[in-house]
């Protein structure tokens, strides 16, 4: 199994620099970002029309020993705004011809969000890929840090945490009243299991059919490391009927909850 970056996490650092690090730390193959959600901070677009700036990157990934995995546009183009929806479809438009010039696979994998606490997507995208046979591979399958059992319900984060620290992603998302009583009955199953709750939930997540693989969100080399941990772990039959009554398929832990940076406005009027 190879290890990959998906090096927007390396933003703020040149490519020359994001390549010797993760050579460094053993990882052989890189995800770019090039627009929408993920930014183009390395690769872009512009490639397209300039020969040499294309040379240019193909030459600085191989003079590193890598190699490109994928390219990243994941955007919205059904925005309720229509410049935004037209510029995230432009985008992803763009990046399938830049994978046909670097020799990368084209869209060939869905991420969803998906975890034990968001189960929608197994409402109408999870099986759309198992239809069209496309690879599945979610991101944040430990939602955001709360299945590791970190938060407890009804006490403030401790503040080295990212919700402690106010991160307004977690704070409207992941962290609701119905996930942190969840992220705790977890955690005593687990004990009793002998296993870490985050490697439960990624191992979960793994057990899906449809399921290719996971993206992993670690802050630390330490945090990346433990995810290993999951691969050891199994779900049977039980445990998954307990995570139904945890949280009803195709659902989340809170009900009628929806991503407020991906709103959706009903019928018309």
């Amino acid at each position: 199994m190879k290890v990959g970056c998906f090096t927007p996490l390396l933003s703020a650092l040149p490519l020359e620099q994001v390549l010797k690090k993760l050579k460094s730390l053993g990882i052989d193959t890189v995800e770019f970002g090039t627009g929408n959600y993920p930014g183009d901070a390395h690769a872009h677009l512009s490639m397209l029309d300039n020969p040499a700036e294309l040379q240019t990157f193909k030459s600085k990934i191989a003079d590193a020993g890598m190699t490109i995995s994928a390219l990243s546009s994941h955007g919205n183009p059904l925005h309720p705004d229509k410049a935004i929806a037209r510029k995230h479809a432009e985008t992803s438009r763009k990046t399938i011809l830049l994978c046909e010039k670097l020799g990368v696979p084209g869209p060939v994998v869905c991420q969803p969000y998906y975890n034990l606490l968001n189960r929608m997507p197994e409402v109408e995208i999870l099986p759309a890929c198992a239809h069209f046979g496309l690879g599945v591979v979610p991101y944040s399958p430990i939602a955001r840090g709360v299945l590791t059992g970190k938060y407890a319900p009804g006490q403030a984060p401790a503040a080295d945490t990212r919700a402690g620290r106010g991160d307004k992603r977690i704070m409207d998302t992941e962290f609701r009243e119905e996930s942190l009583k969840i992220a705790q009955e977890l955690v005593t199953y687990c004990s009793g299991k002998g296993v870490k709750p985050g490697h439960f939930a990624t191992a979960w997540v793994l057990a899906n059919p449809v399921v290719t693989s996971v993206i992993a969100g670690p802050r630390t080399l330490a945090q990346m490391q433990d995810y290993y941990g999951a691969l050891d772990v199994t779900v049977d039959a039980k445990e998954e009927a307990m995570v139904d009554d945890w949280v009803t398929p195709g659902h989340a832990s809170t009900h009628g909850y929806n991503d407020p940076s991906y709103p959706f406005f009903g019928r018309p009027v």
